[in-house]
């Protein structure tokens, strides 16, 4: 079969393009030896047959049988070589920043001394991430290696009581948190939750005998945590008003765990046996839970005056529950129901009992209130209020009007507006600790017109 006219004028066209390679075929223009035209391309479209292009018309003009040999010269059919590998200096970073160590802290300020060491105001200073916040304020409490070393070698509680009791907590708004432990030659650091507004002691002394509204406000919150650490199996053991810190919302929280215990390991039961008798069920606790605190927060039963003296021991929850009674009866009567100049004539004083309360004109005691105190202060473990829970506690008439839904989530306001001062401005009541004494810790030296100042409680130890 003959080639048709339009085929005839493509070959001509390609017969030209091999003669001289620099010309191009103008195939919008007519072609004068067979007097045949072809058509203009078409806008470009989606259409794969429309597109603008010398191959994309001889496609147009006889499908896919012509203009393959220039489709090389117009689009490059390579397969892109992509990274098999990371490149070395490319790798993902951790978004949250490193641990605090002992040298992102320095020490600014004494806060106070206990038994067990001492306890420093620090602040942080480090400022390598951008989560970092230089000068946050962190209670630290420094226990030396040797008062860990004078304890009783088999008595490894005691050792570790307080970090052991803070690290199995969860956080709770009414018991302090431990946020880090540090260790260096000498001494070892637990970072704590900082309470700005001093304690329950200082409260009181400023502004007992309290109002019936503002012992309850306390007591409440007091009761949320122990109750918190009675649900976890840890009863405190040294409830009295310097370890009660007042944060910056006004809300009292429990501190120093020092003398701790968890309920698994010391807690002695009464439970009744299969002849109906009741007995006692754990460890012999006689030696350890002795005197742990404070004698005139000490319940009678664990006061022992006489070595030999042998006493019906029982420990639990209720140890801390009679503290609290005390609590209550120094926040309304600026007294203690026992008091004695040593702490021997006290302990005699507790295990005779029959306190009196006294009369203070400022106070407005009711029958109700006193009530509820002589429950607490029961002599008799086992007809104390709170030995059958808290549920016993806050069912008591002078709570009746508590909602401790409220009370736990903080929504109470507080009775009254405490002193709050910039605490790092503060002067300084206590003297720093020696430079020497905490290798680990960077002591800041305070200025030269507090070094001199006659406020200070004794020479500056720097």
């Amino acid at each position: 079969m003959p080639p048709s006219r339009t085929e005839s004028a493509i070959r001509r066209s390609r017969r030209s393009l091999d003669k001289s390679p620099t010309m191009r075929p103008n195939f919008g223009a007519a072609v004068e030896d067979d007097e045949i035209q072809v058509r203009e391309p078409k806008v470009p479209s989606t259409n794969r047959k429309t597109t603008v292009g010398l191959d994309r018309i001889a496609l147009e003009v006889d499908g896919l049988r012509y203009g393959w040999h220039l489709r090389p010269d117009i689009y490059h059919e390579e397969v892109p070589e992509y990274p098999t590998a990371l490149p070395v200096g490319l790798k993902p970073k951790d978004p949250r920043p490193a641990p605090l160590l002992l040298e992102d802290l320095e020490c600014i300020k004494t806060l106070g001394e206990g038994v067990s060491g001492k306890v420093v105001l620090v602040r942080t200073t480090r400022r390598s991430h951008p989560l970092d916040r230089p000068g946050t304020l962190f209670a630290m409490k420094i226990v030396t290696r040797k008062y860990f070393r004078s304890l009783d070698q088999y008595s490894t509680y005691d050792k570790n009581c307080e970090r052991s009791a803070l690290t199995e907590l969860p956080w709770n708004p009414f018991v302090t948190g431990l946020i880090a432990t540090f260790v260096d030659t000498r001494n070892v650091y637990l970072a704590l939750e900082f309470a700005s507004s001093g304690t329950l002691r200082s409260l009181i002394r400023k502004h007992a005998p309290l109002s019936a509204s503002t012992i309850q406000f306390y007591f409440c919150a007091i009761a949320a945590g122990l109750t918190f650490l009675h649900d976890h199996d840890i009863v405190h053991r040294d409830v009295k008003p310097e370890n009660i810190l007042i944060g910056a919302g006004g809300y009292p929280v429990l501190a120093d765990f020092g003398s701790a215990r968890k309920l698994e390991a010391d807690f002695v039961r009464r439970v009744i046996d299969e002849d109906g008798d009741v007995v006692e069920v754990g460890p012999d606790a006689t030696s350890d839970w002795e005197l742990p605190g404070s004698t005139a927060y000490t319940p009678p039963e664990l006061i022992k005056v006489n070595e030999f003296e042998e006493r019906d021991f029982y420990f639990g929850p209720t140890v801390d529950w009679y503290a609290t009674g005390v609590i209550l009866f120094e926040m309304a009567t600026r007294q203690f129901p026992y008091y004695g100049k040593t702490d021997k004539s006290c302990a005699r004083r507790i295990l005779r009992g029959g306190y009196k309360w006294p009369r203070v004109k400022e106070a407005r005691l009711g029958r109700t209130m006193k009530a509820f105190v002589d429950a607490l202060l029961e002599a008799d473990p086992a007809n104390r209020m709170g030995m059958y829970g808290v549920q016993q506690i806050m069912k008591h008439p002078w709570l009746r009007n508590v909602d401790w839904a409220k009370v736990v989530s903080r929504e109470y306001v507080i009775p009254m507006e405490l002193d709050d001062p910039f605490t790092t401005q503060t002067w300084h009541r206590d003297p720093l600790p020696q430079q020497k004494m905490v290798p680990g810790l960077r002591v800041v030296k305070p200025a030269l017109y507090l070094r001199h100042d006659k406020r200070f409680r004794g020479r500056p130890e720097i």
